[in-house]
């Protein structure tokens, strides 16, 4: 364990993430060992997360911060607008931007009658046996012992018509949380003892799961999700107690290159090829 520590602080780590835990290993130890922190802020990212990132600061705006609907809507719009993408399509970008309102509005539906005024990005941390860094993320609402998780979806664009204009297909909102989202609540709950839910929203759909309609946020379900969270944890720690040379784990983990997003950064590729070899 004090191997560990001590190749973490000199790779500059000193807490875990859901989202670092829900990454392959391979992706992790690329963006998290042979990336700097700086390297990582550069990554570009794709339409639907600038998309979900807009949708979801503008529910925040108008249920936490007291912004009415079009001044929320605004702030949403701007935050887009100002971002970068790895990709440019001026046809995607546009049908996203289009939902964008519908959505903050499908989640103020979704969410208001719970969590009008509430707290939002509250800052939490969870230790772990066994797991020498603490996990720390930031909630996104929560109110009088509930808490909820906000995931956004939207539809991929159709194939081209014959007069070559593509159209927004339908988003997929899913019947259960995902397995990913479970664990991110998971360590949110056991961080504040709050109860925990997760929303999906669309731009014309939301749906709210909690214990009380879903099997999975359950407290038994809860601490099989945590479990599964401190093996993540664990496999991540005793990589690095084994090496944080970039190289040399390179030579021991296998990357999927043909995965649709993980790798689809122009800017990295190559060195990430170099790492693993390939």
């Amino acid at each position: 364990m004090s191997q560990a520590l001590t190749n973490f602080a000199e790779l500059g780590l000193d807490h875990f993430s859901p989202s670092q835990l829900n990454k392959p290993l391979a992706v992790w130890m690329f963006q998290y060992v042979a990336l700097t922190k700086e390297d990582r802020r550069q990554i570009k990212v794709g339409y639907p997360a600038i998309y979900g990132t807009a949708v979801h600061n503008g529910t925040q705006h108008y249920l936490c911060d007291g912004l009415v609907l079009e001044d929320a809507v605004e702030m949403a719009l701007t935050s887009y607008d100002l971002q970068q993408v790895k990709d440019t399509d001026e046809e995607r970008n546009t049908a996203y931007r289009d939902k964008i309102q519908p959505a903050i509005e499908q989640g103020i539906e979704a969410l208001g009658d719970t969590f009008e005024n509430a707290e939002s990005e509250r800052h939490v941390s969870l230790e772990l046996p066994d797991v020498v860094l603490p996990i720390i993320g930031y909630v996104d609402f929560i109110k009088d012992n509930l808490l909820c998780e906000f995931k956004t979806k939207i539809g991929r664009m159709n194939q081209p018509k014959k007069d070559g204009t593509r159209s927004l297909g339908k988003a997929q909102i899913p019947d259960e949380p995902q397995q990913a989202h479970v664990e991110q609540v998971a360590i949110y709950s056991k961080a504040t003892g709050a109860i925990p839910s997760i929303a999906y929203v669309s731009h014309d759909r939301a749906v709210r799961f909690d214990p009380f309609n879903c099997q999975a946020l359950r407290a038994d379900n809860i601490d099989r999700a945590i479990e599964r969270v401190r093996q993540k944890a664990l496999k991540r720690q005793n990589l690095i107690a084994y090496s944080n040379d970039p190289m040399v784990l390179g030579g021991i983990l296998e990357a999927d290159f043909s995965h649709p997003f993980y790798w689809d950064d122009p800017d990295n590729i190559e060195y990430a090829k170099e790492i693993f070899k390939v």
